[in-house]
């Protein structure tokens, strides 16, 4: 698992919120101990330290070259816009056109707010909570590559799932089929 982290996140920065759900594992399987066990921080730099290198290393190539593999001021810059209708609209508009169906998207947000508990329900928001504080943090690269919107897929897809079945199994499922 820790392998394959490193490997998403070497290919794609933006996936770095995958550590969210992680750490929510391992916090299912080892509780209050968690942080005294080794296991966590064995998994933690097998992750990190070639991402560290990577990005290092390219940032530091991108100073000689001028080409940049991670663009400048990727994370954080023009916040505001989330203030402006204008852009909120496009943005919500694109997520209920072009990541999502609107039916599909009121389906995932029903799983995202379902008062369901349990691991899967959690690992699951802890995935749409993270991808949604990333896609918060880089307004600019929104506007123009809406593909970023499918970080969320997985997640709101499996809460989404998640819901119909919880629902079906108090006496819908009559109506689902």
């Amino acid at each position: 698992a820790a392998v394959l982290t490193a490997m998403a996140i070497l290919q794609k920065l933006t996936v770095i919120f995958v550590g969210l759900p992680a750490l929510y594992l391992f916090w299912l399987a080892k509780g209050r101990h968690l942080f005294v066990r080794g296991e966590l921080y064995v998994f933690a730099g097998i992750v990190c330290v070639p991402s560290l290198a990577w990005y290092t290393h390219t940032n530091a190539m991108a100073r000689h070259s001028g080409f940049a593999f991670v663009q400048p001021g990727l994370f954080g810059s023009h916040l505001g816009s989330w203030f402006q209708t204008g852009f909120l609209h496009r943005i919500f508009a694109s997520l209920s056109s072009e990541a999502f169906s609107p039916i599909g998207l009121a389906l995932s947000v029903l799983g995202f707010l379902w008062a369901a508990r349990g691991p899967a329900f959690w690992i699951f928001r802890l995935w749409v909570a993270g991808g949604g504080l990333l896609l918060l943090l880089i307004p600019d690269l929104l506007s123009a590559n809406y593909y970023y919107f499918s970080l969320l897929l997985p997640g709101f897809a499996a809460l989404g799932g998640l819901a119909l079945a919880h629902r079906g199994r108090r006496g819908i499922e009559g109506c689902l089929l």
